[in-house]
């Protein structure tokens, strides 16, 4: 179960804010989300699905809304996310770019 007092989410909050309007790459990005997830570095790769990934929750979803508008000034809504069932369609409605894995 996720600890909903994680410094390691505010962390990823304040990075974000440091990121505003620099873009990221795809991999940056999905090193972004292991920590959210709380996951090892270098765990996704884009391929999970959002239903398997136990950290995948409420504060989760609001910590990548704030992710893909300090990355690229995309507003993310909550009704979009539900429609993605992988890491990969997070990415994309992030606009992450670059190398791909």
């Amino acid at each position: 179960m996720r600890d909903e007092q994680n410094p390691l989410s505010q962390l990823s909050l304040n990075d974000c804010a440091n990121m505003a309007n620099t873009g990221m790459t795809r991999n940056e990005f999905l090193l972004e989300m292991d920590g959210i997830l709380d996951l090892p570095a270098g765990t996704l790769r884009g391929h999970e699905k959002l239903e398997e990934l136990e950290n995948w929750d409420s504060t989760s979803l609001i910590t990548f809304i704030a992710l893909a508008e300090t990355n690229s000034g995309v507003s993310v809504s909550p009704a979009q996310i539900v429609n993605c069932s992988t890491v990969a369609d997070l990415l994309r409605l992030a606009r992450a770019q670059g190398s791909h894995s």
